[in-house]
């Protein structure tokens, strides 16, 4: 299980079209302390992996700005 690694307080990652996504320290500090989010630490390795190689990107319905990565993983609940 990787964690993000910050730098200046951000991690960077570049997506499937070389688009470079920032999150912020902070933002994901207070993700993970939500109970109801605090799995995406151990998931962070599987977020990743959808961000780099998404089998379907599309564009939120509610959010003009917010793209969505999907990625299905058969060993997702083992």
């Amino acid at each position: 299980m990787a964690k993000p690694k910050f730098k200046n307080g951000l991690f960077i990652i570049e997506d499937y079209a070389h688009r470079k996504l920032e999150l912020q320290e902070h933002t994901w500090k207070h993700i993970i302390q939500e109970r109801e989010k605090a799995y995406f630490e151990y998931l962070f390795d599987k977020i990743i992996e959808t961000i780099k190689d998404p089998l379907q990107v599309r564009q939120s319905t509610k959010e003009k700005n917010v793209v969505i990565y999907e990625r299905f993983f058969g060993d997702f609940f083992h």
